[in-house]
């Protein structure tokens, strides 16, 4: 299949993408477990915070996979990526525990993300928005580490 942007990718790339897609969408099934299972004293504005996270995830995983398919590469399954990465366990996490989970979950996406961003198969187009979510997620990670050091009550 011919892609939009005029541009082969390659094996190695398609390879790459598919795992971010993965990254995401586990990450997301990630965020919506801290989100359920998360003890605090400040739960309904962290509940707002780690709901907006979460939309933010699915928000990625739509524009990502719509580029995907453009670009001739197939999304991978729910049962392909839960294959690619781990889950966090289902447990009850205070708010200084959730937000540190949180601020991980970013970083790991973000170094996902550098792998394609790095990825001159790409078109610029591409590059340039998971810069964007980069940024993005950057700035969800500064407030996660912030809540964490003050235990989740920085709200």
């Amino acid at each position: 299949m011919k892609n939009s942007f005029l541009q082969e990718i390659t094996g190695e790339s398609v390879e790459k993408y598919r795992n971010l897609l993965s990254a995401l969408k586990v990450g997301r099934e990630d965020a919506e477990i801290l989100q359920r299972y998360l003890i605090s004293e400040t739960f309904v504005a962290n509940q707002g915070l780690l709901a907006s996270f979460s939309a933010k995830l699915t928000e990625m995983i739509n524009s990502l996979g719509k580029i995907g398919i453009t670009l001739g590469i197939k999304e991978p399954s729910i049962k392909e990526a839960l294959n690619y990465e781990r889950c966090l366990s289902v447990e009850f996490r205070d708010a200084k525990e959730t937000f540190e989970e949180m601020f991980k979950l970013c970083e790991f996406l973000y170094h996902e993300m550098r792998e394609i961003v790095n990825e001159l198969d790409f078109p610029i187009e591409v590059r340039t928005m998971i810069m964007d979510y980069q940024i993005c997620l950057r700035n969800y990670a500064a407030h996660d580490a912030n809540q964490a050091l003050m235990g989740g009550a920085g709200l």
